[in-house]
């Protein structure tokens, strides 16, 4: 279904990220950057398929397009409605193409592209959408904004910089929506072997730093992607965060053109998700279906459904109990408890509820061609009664035709970039002087290396030359003592150390006298 990770040392030059697994239909959202260089930058995304993605550091064209080193999360998300294993979080996922553009009026309704969600009841509360470029059919600087946001939809366009009062090329925009917790703004949980978190900050975002805490416990710094959930400024903006540890980080936004906003300065809301390690992720598929009572629906195995067992009028209703437990499959309250008994209250009504007698049914993995069915009985505030049943088909994995692969239209070829000297900006100045400073400091180590080898090579010729002198003036010595005292001469030995021939003789030359 998906995967997060974290890049580090990013820059200007493009690359290309390699998925875990193979996706049918991925979008990738990789926002915000960090704030290592001070230069209005996005990350540009570009060439997504099954096996990955290229990116790069795109600075406003206003600066000459050298940036620094900076760090990103990201998460990868196949098209289509899921729940997380834990029932934590309702997550919906799309593609649209626009060429709506944001001008200097983000009041211009026709400057915005709708994105209408599978269900309007698919979301119990408004969810925190990311939206991000998936393409590079344009090469302008440019990334997304999004506003009014509902449980049914929300609006989505691209933004240029301010200098740029003109029309975006058409682009890929992928979008991310994760439910959050009813009457709250915040959804937390476990996924997978994940600790993860998604909240919003509430209108109080500036341009200048905000601090947000997390309520998980993160052992670590978690990974993250933030976005904004309003359009309020005039100006165009983009967000950047910095000081991310595993209890919170500060996130703001920027205007593109790094000048003084020449509108209103208004306060943004930023949605934010979190996860304490990288790896895979998993869900279960939620094929939304709005069934009222006594229909047929159709889900293949492993897959969640959720079904609806009332329609809209259920103002009088005042429970709803399941009275026969289905055979193949299980049902769960909305919540993600399990209806496993008979008459398990799956609501109570005591005002108009969105819910509406939601229920998730989950097939057996090992499905065949067969139908379940399961009953419930519905109770009127006013004592009456009736029972409602559910049939379901379940339809085996191979007989559902996966949906036909996004080609978008091809990209025209980018013209050379040839960064304007005259606007050096502080970044790449001190790019330039980083890769100065680093040869200057592997010519030093190595000469100093080559001294150092020098030093020990002329050390042992020294020694050597000095053991071999010491050896000749050995050998010479020792051979004149023994071999060279020349003839007639006389050797003198103390008198008590005389050699024992000489003694003997003396001796039998005294006994012959």
């Amino acid at each position: 279904m998906g995967e997060v990770h974290g890049l580090t040392g990013i820059n200007h030059v493009s690359k290309r990220v390699k998925f875990q697994n193979k996706y049918r239909n991925p979008v990738v959202i990789a926002e915000p950057l960090s704030y290592n260089g001070p230069d209005q930058a996005v990350l540009r995304i570009t060439n997504v398929d099954s096996d990955g993605f290229d990116y790069f550091v795109q600075e406003v064209e206003s600066k000459d397009g050298v940036h620094m080193l900076e760090n990103i999360g990201y998460v990868v998300l196949e098209c289509g409605t899921w729940i997380t294993p834990d029932h934590s979080a309702y997550i919906e996922v799309g593609k649209a193409v626009t060429s709506t553009t944001l001008t200097s009026t983000p009041q211009t309704e026709d400057a915005w592209t709708d994105i209408t969600f599978s269900s309007s009841t698919f979301f119990q509360s408004v969810p925190v959408v990311f939206t991000q470029v998936q393409s590079s059919n344009d090469p302008h600087w440019v990334k997304t904004r999004q506003r009014h946001i509902t449980t049914s939809g929300f609006r989505v366009t691209l933004e240029e910089e301010d200098s740029n009062e003109v029309t975006h090329g058409g682009e890929i925009v992928g979008w991310i929506a994760i439910s959050l917790h009813s009457n709250t703004t915040l959804t937390r949980g476990v996924w997978e072997d994940k600790l993860w978190e998604v909240g919003t900050t509430g209108d109080r975002v500036k341009d200048v730093w905000f601090d947000v805490r997390f309520t998980q416990s993160f052992k670590d710094v978690p990974i993250l992607i933030a976005g904004m959930q309003t359009t309020d400024n005039t100006d165009s903006t983009h967000l950047r965060y910095k000081g991310l540890d595993n209890t919170g980080f500060q996130i703001a936004w920027f205007h593109d053109s790094g000048t003084p906003s020449t509108g209103s300065v208004n306060t943004e809301s930023v949605g934010y998700a979190a996860f304490s390690s990288d790896g895979e992720l998993s869900a279960l598929s939620a094929d939304c279906q709005n069934d009222a009572n006594d229909k047929l629906v159709s889900v293949k195995g492993g897959q969640l459904i959720i079904i609806y067992l009332l329609d809209t009028d259920h103002v009088n209703t005042k429970t709803v109990k399941i009275v026969k437990i289905p055979s193949y499959g299980t049902v769960y309250q909305y919540t993600g408890k399990s209806l496993e008994d008979e008459d398990a209250i799956v609501d109570t009504y005591t005002v108009v509820s969105d819910t509406m007698g939601r229920v998730v049914y989950r097939a057996d993995v090992t499905v065949t061609n067969r139908v379940d069915m399961f009953s419930y009985q519905y109770e009127s505030k006013e004592g009456s009664s009736n029972i409602g049943t559910i049939h379901i088909q379940q339809i085996p994995t191979d007989r559902i035709t996966p949906p036909l692969p996004y080609n978008p239209p091809p990209r025209p070829a980018l013209p050379p970039t040839t960064p304007d000297s005259s606007q050096s900006s502080v970044a790449s100045q001190l790019y330039k002087m980083n890769q100065t400073l680093l040869g200057l400091l592997t010519f030093t180590l190595i000469i100093v290396t080559l001294l150092a080898l020098a030093i020990v090579a002329f050390g042992f010729f020294l020694y050597k030359k000095k053991t071999a002198r010491q050896e000749m003036i050995s050998m010479f010595l020792g051979n004149n003592t023994s071999n060279n005292i020349e003839e007639g001469e006389q050797i003198y030995y103390p008198e008590n150390q005389q050699p024992q021939q000489q003694q003997q003789d003396e001796e039998s030359g005294m006994d012959s006298i």
